[in-house]
């Protein structure tokens, strides 16, 4: 049985595609096989990554990757939703400005009823902010857990070198030390939504 994780939000900039390609990464190492598919025409192309694909409809897209991440855009759409329903977890990506969040509670508020396995990762972290007390106001803490990605430029700096983020770690001792952190917090993720398997 593979495991399937969707990434999606309905708003733009929150670090979906970064968010895919760093938990690629991860999940690869701990499963074997793993791609991501995308129904957005503006996102990469495979000619950056070569496991990073675009499907029109992701449904259609046949793989025997142990692992599938589908790196949503931002609409909503049939084979959107069925592929959220068929998933393991949903992955739903967001900053802490009140737009990002906005979006974020919509988005939690029309997939859920398709699939209730739901992290929500603050993306670009600073120290205490309100992301967790916004979400544990609309939704039950328990059910949408909350964790956190420090603000690092290591995710534009992936895409715009076509490295995975721990290529560019272990490029230098410096960059193992600097970005010690981040590389944790993506394998906590990893870990995280290895649970739903």
């Amino acid at each position: 049985m593979s495991l399937k994780v969707a990434i999606f939000n309905h708003k733009g900039g929150v670090g979906k595609t970064s968010l895919a390609i760093s938990l690629h990464e991860q999940l690869q190492k701990q499963k074997g096989s793993c791609i991501v598919v995308s129904n957005d025409k503006e996102g990469i192309s495979e000619e950056v990554f070569d496991f990073y694909h675009y499907s029109e409809d992701v449904r259609d897209f046949k793989s025997d990757a142990e692992v599938q991440i589908f790196d949503f855009g931002g609409f909503t759409s049939k084979d959107v939703l069925d592929t959220i329903a068929a998933s393991n977890v949903v992955i739903v990506p967001t900053l802490d400005d009140l737009n990002s969040l906005q979006s974020t509670i919509d988005t939690i508020a029309e997939i859920k009823p398709y699939n209730d396995n739901i992290i929500v990762i603050h993306n670009q972290s600073k120290e205490d902010t309100f992301v967790e007390k916004v979400i544990a106001e609309n939704f039950d803490e328990e059910d949408v857990p909350v964790l956190k990605v420090r603000h690092s430029k290591i995710f534009q700096n992936s895409l715009l070198e076509g490295k995975n983020i721990e290529e560019i770690a272990s490029s230098t001792g410096k960059n193992k030390f600097v970005y010690r952190n981040i590389i944790k917090e993506i394998k906590d993720i990893a870990e995280a939504v290895s649970y739903f398997e």
